[in-house]
């Protein structure tokens, strides 16, 4: 049996251990907003504070304890589906111009 197509995936949660860090990343890497944020939690999505511009994509939780499980590399990655070519290559556009690292 097939997943239904009208299934949906909801925002990526990920545990951290410097919320400030990932923030920031999220933010001047790829052009994320912080939504809501509080003591150890930040909502990041593609609009504005309140909820505007659509669903959360990514939610950090900050975690002093979190760590890398040994053998591995952390997180491989995430995606985000964006609604034109023109979209693409402007967030392409974006991690070239801060530098980012880029694999794959």
């Amino acid at each position: 049996m097939a997943i239904d197509p009208g299934a949906r995936i909801g925002a990526v949660h990920l545990r951290v251990a410097d919320l400030g860090r990932l923030v920031s990343f999220y933010e001047a890497r790829l052009g994320l907003t912080v939504r809501q944020r509080d003591s150890r939690t930040a909502w990041l999505g593609a609009g504005g504070a309140g909820g505007a511009g659509g669903p959360d994509l990514l939610v950090l939780h900050e975690s002093p304890t979190a760590r890398r499980a040994p053998g591995t590399t952390g997180l491989y990655h995430f995606a985000v589906l964006v609604p034109t070519r023109r979209d693409l290559a402007r967030s392409l556009r974006r991690l070239v111009d801060t530098s980012t690292t880029l694999q794959g």
